[in-house]
């Protein structure tokens, strides 16, 4: 089996995407998990309201990049977001510095209302932030991209349908007005109508200059979406 071409993973295949800035720019980034590295020397480059799709097989490695970026799991290498150093520490280190992941099985708590979930986004900023955190999140722009939410902001998560916990998702990490938003397989599950509604909304995103790391099995569906696709293989894009 032959390796794929490699690439330039800093090129932009979209003249508007080449005249933007990189707000995120990873360079040397290494993990190493099970004793072996998972990446080995990963670099990349997304520019202001752009969005990159990385394809894999399973157990190259995708879902390990998302929570390396996110300050989920130890990592070496520089990651910088709008030209500043992201420590490699803690998922609210990294929060702070406006990267922010949506993980692949949503991580809700039943239990708690919508306006909850909100809120806890809002806890990596810091105290001051999350004293006044209902206020802010009944004026956060989360509620006219997702209008649902705004209807069922009393319920509990666990009450929701598939694609209203993946809105919820996204939203909680949105709140937090990230740079860039890290999104692991956020279309697992949902039927052809909600992965359109949250896929517009995506849109929406990048049009407000976020960018967006699409991490999605379905190729077809990821590409619509994205200006670029990259390949995860043996810990490196291609």
């Amino acid at each position: 089996m032959t390796e794929p071409e490699r690439s330039d993973p800093t090129a932009v295949a979209s003249s508007r995407a080449s005249a933007g800035r990189h707000v995120l720019a990873v360079d040397d980034l290494r993990v190493r998990r099970g004793g072996r590295d998972v990446l080995a020397g990963l670099s990349l480059r997304i520019d202001a309201g752009e969005a990159v799709l990385v394809v894999g097989a399973n157990g190259s490695g995708r879902s390990t990049l998302v929570a390396a970026l996110a300050g989920l799991l130890p990592r070496h290498g520089e990651v910088r977001v709008e030209g500043r150093l992201v420590a490699p520490s803690t998922a609210a280190g990294a929060v702070r510095n406006g990267l922010v992941a949506v993980p692949e099985r949503r991580q809700l708590f039943p239990n708690l209302t919508v306006e909850d979930h909100l809120i806890l986004g809002l806890y990596a900023l810091g105290p001051r932030l999350v004293r006044a955190a209902r206020r802010r999140v009944a004026a956060s722009d989360v509620y006219d991209l997702f209008p649902v939410l705004r209807e069922r902001r009393r319920q509990p998560a666990g009450t929701l349908s598939g694609g209203e916990q993946q809105m919820l998702a996204v939203g909680r990490a949105l709140i937090s007005r990230p740079t860039v938003l890290l999104l692991d397989e956020p279309f697992l599950g949902l039927g052809p109508a909600a992965a359109r509604s949250l896929a517009e909304s995506l849109a929406t995103l990048r049009a407000d200059q976020r960018a967006v790391l699409l991490i999605d099995d379905h190729q077809e569906r990821g590409s619509a979406i994205a200006d670029r696709l990259l390949t995860l293989h043996g810990g490196q894009l291609f």
